[in-house]
């Protein structure tokens, strides 16, 4: 048996201290031995462990959100400001911060801000006489010596009237009208029926998607459920049947993703339908300008300026990656995935009836006075009536449900930021800062600071519910024309997304496919953003004015 005391005997040691055997590390005084500090080990075990604690424990998320809205209810606001103003602000904005920093439901946070809104009497109520007061203020006695108002009960009735907002049924019937696309199988169809006449070439194919997006959304208002649930399965299986991967002709699976979900935005921006957020933005407009923001106005503003943008889009986005791939091989991956999809059905004749009737009734909006919301409506009573929809289908829907909650909520929290004039607050102060700007390098400030903030958001819809009340209110303010300050806000609350790949739900999901680096992704975010706004910047002011619009 050898002795294990033996001092010529190497003994290993642990792995975690390495590989080098302990008789061949030098000596602690050796000239240029520094030991390695051991305090890097704990600092390293420290962080490591505090952020498990901060991803296991979601309350501990909210300590900063808490922070952030003590310090805003306290802050010092002008006198002339109404309190409660302030406090709802101070809420709203911690409202965006917890969408930011928390994994918390958006509906579970507007559900906490409203009850703690309630609760603390921090909203607006109405009188017998039919006027409004602070909640707060409701113990005030009237002439005949009763107090004016219950102020908790009153703050509930405030808290839930934005459920029956029109916009909030707009784009819940829109939710249930994508529904039905996606389950009949025409939104599949139509992708490869564009596929197969437009993509013979790698520019095609960007062409088809961009196409199809644009047929889409008016009827599907959720950009992740049109892109996500209906473009992107057809764009990998596309992808796929090229035979491309990340070793084999990996600029066309750059060039198509890239293109796809630049499309995706591009619908958005189209329609009022286009996107959740849309919606948001024609109470403001109207609140603010007096301008009226309906489906055909909206889509009639962006004809022009963001036609052309769908034109030149993918001849840019082909010049940043430049795929290389022969025109053949692209058709016969196109007829092969084609043979999957199913004959046309019953279902979906009856589908496009109802659709084309709901398109009809939108465009005529102003002729025959019927409201978008109106429209919706009657077109998703329909498709439950007809069997397009079964009932179960709308029950599970939970995305529409979803947003019906969170939608009506932040309706209502906007209403109130303007009711007691924070917004106009707001607008006041960005606009002294652009204080003697004539009004259109003003507009394109406005809109420069509008799409640059979008860094910030992981949500379209948190950014117009953020920023554009304020930047539409500093347009007000500034002398800004009505008309191309409500539409460039409104475009480039979607475009603006091209910046970052995580500002929407579609763009995450092209980005997973890891074709493109994120420094890519931000730098060709900036290359079709320029070609965003100098579309408008040009084009616009020539295509409203022929509107009427200023």
């Amino acid at each position: 048996m050898s002795n294990l005391t033996d001092s010529s005997r190497t003994v290993a040691p642990p792995a975690m201290y390495g590989a080098i055997p302990i008789a061949h590390c030098p000596p602690a005084h050796s000239p240029g031995f520094e030991p390695e500090p051991v305090k890097s080990v704990w600092r390293q075990d420290l962080r490591t462990n505090l952020w498990r604690v901060w991803d296991r424990f979601p309350l501990i998320r909210t300590l900063p959100v808490l922070l952030l809205v003590v310090g805003l209810w306290h802050f010092p606001y002008p006198a002339y400001l109404d309190p409660t103003g302030p406090r709802i602000l101070s809420v709203y904005i911690g409202m965006i911060a917890a969408v930011m920093l928390t994994s918390y439901e958006l509906s579970v946070i507007v559900t906490l801000a409203l009850a703690f809104l309630i609760v603390t009497q921090n909203l607006q109520c109405s009188t017998p006489e039919g006027g409004w007061i602070a909640c707060h203020r409701c113990q005030t006695t009237g002439p005949d010596g009763r107090p004016l108002c219950h102020g908790m009960e009153g703050a509930f009735q405030t808290a839930v009237s934005g459920f029956s907002n029109k916009i909030n049924w707009l784009v819940f019937s829109a939710f249930h009208i994508g529904k039905a696309v996606m389950l009949s199988g025409l939104g599949q169809r139509i992708g490869f029926t564009l596929l197969r006449t437009m993509g013979g070439s790698a520019l095609g194919i960007a062409y088809a998607f961009t196409l199809a997006e644009i047929l889409l959304a008016p009827f599907v208002p959720s950009n992740t459920a049109r892109g996500g649930g209906i473009i992107y399965p057809i764009v990998v299986s596309v992808i796929e049947s090229l035979g491309v991967s990340h070793h084999t002709h990996p600029e066309m699976g750059q060039f198509v993703l890239f293109a796809a979900a630049q499309a995706n935005l591009i619908s958005s921006s189209f329609f009022i339908t286009g996107m959740a957020g849309n919606p948001l933005l024609a109470p403001k407009a109207r609140e603010i300008f007096g301008f009226q923001w309906d489906f055909g106005k909206w889509f009639l503003g962006n004809l022009l300026p963001g036609g052309i943008i769908a034109l030149l889009m993918p001849l840019v986005v082909y010049r940043l990656f430049r795929p290389r791939i022969p025109p053949c091989v692209i058709r016969d991956s196109i007829e092969e995935q084609s043979q999957f999809v199913k004959p046309f059905s019953m279902r979906e004749l009856k589908l496009c009836v109802i659709l084309l009737g709901a398109l009809v009734l939108w465009v005529t909006g102003p002729l025959t006075g019927i409201d978008s919301a109106v429209v919706a409506f009657l077109a998703f009573a329909a498709l439950v009536v007809t069997r397009v929809l079964e009932w179960s289908d709308v029950l599970g829907n939970t995305t529409a449900w979803d947003t019906l909650f969170w939608l009506g909520s932040f309706i209502i929290l906007a209403e109130q930021l303007n009711a007691f004039g924070i917004t106009t607050w707001l607008g006041q102060g960005l606009s002294r800062q652009l204080t003697g700007l004539p009004p259109w390098p003003a507009l394109g400030a406005l809109s420069i600071i509008y799409v640059g903030t979008m860094y910030l958001f992981s949500s379209t819809t948190s950014h117009i519910l953020a920023l554009s009340s304020p930047l539409l209110m500093a347009a007000f303010e500034l002398g800004c024309p009505a008309g191309p300050a409500v539409a460039m806000i409104s475009y480039l609350s979607a475009l603006g997304s091209c910046l970052t790949n995580y500002s929407t739900g579609t763009l995450v999901m092209y980005f997973s496919q890891d074709y493109i680096s994120r420094g890519r992704w931000f730098f060709n975010g900036l290359v079709v953003l320029a070609l965003y706004l100098t579309c408008y910047a040009v084009i616009g002011p020539f295509w409203w004015k022929l509107l009427g619009w200023y």
